[in-house]
């Protein structure tokens, strides 16, 4: 049976919603939703080869993004959280992350400095980070989204999610998530017992 290595999970329009990673036998991605999350209901996703890893929601659609071993370019949108529909990325890469903030999706990847946003969850079009790096997870807060990279120091912040700022944290270890929450960024590294925060 499928048994997905869980990646993300978010909450809207009444559900608890995860995503995850499908094994070798696979033959369709799965998600799971949760209107108390408790008890799960299974649904099927419209992507076959690709690993779903981020999932957000906003402005009345879940978005998902995928990678695979070579990249991938495959996106999926919801406005219920059961039936999905397909819809493609400006680029076959490694998209790790997506957030909503500020009337937009935007989507990270851990392969280029070529981040993409949408104002609909369907439509993307490319961006630019500032420096090419292992963009691992974005999110949004206090009128900013904001990026982490794997193996560095670096981040970047946006307001629009389309011009971004490169700026530094305080430590060069690999960077995994971050989240906005009570008046701060706060972002976690993956092998360590780091942490770092910031109000701006």
């Amino acid at each position: 049976s499928f048994q997905p290595k869980w990646t993300s999970v978010c909450y809207g329009d009444g559900k608890f919603v995860a995503v995850g990673a499908k094994n070798s036998s696979a033959e369709a991605n799965e998600a799971m939703y949760s209107t108390d999350g408790i008890n799960w209901t299974k649904v099927i996703l419209p992507s076959v080869a690709e690993n779903l890893t981020s999932i957000c929601y906003g402005d009345g659609k879940f978005v998902a993004v995928t990678t695979s071993s070579s990249g991938s370019n495959i996106a999926a949108y919801s406005t219920d959280g059961i039936n999905w529909t397909q819809t493609e990325l400006p680029g076959s890469r490694k998209w790790l992350s997506v957030c909503y903030g500020n009337g937009k999706f935007v989507a990270v990847c851990s392969d280029a400095l070529l981040p993409a946003y949408s104002t609909d969850g369907i439509t993307w079009t490319s961006a630019r980070l500032p420096v090419s790096a292992k963009w691992y997870s974005v999110c949004y807060g206090n009128g900013k989204f904001v990026a982490v990279a794997y193996s560095s120091n670096i981040a970047a912040y946006s307001t629009d999610g389309i011009n971004w700022t490169q700026s530094d944290l305080p430590a060069d270890t690999d960077w995994r998530s971050v989240c906005y929450g009570n008046g701060k960024f706060v972002a976690v590294d993956s092998d360590s017992n780091i942490a770092a925060y910031s109000t701006d």
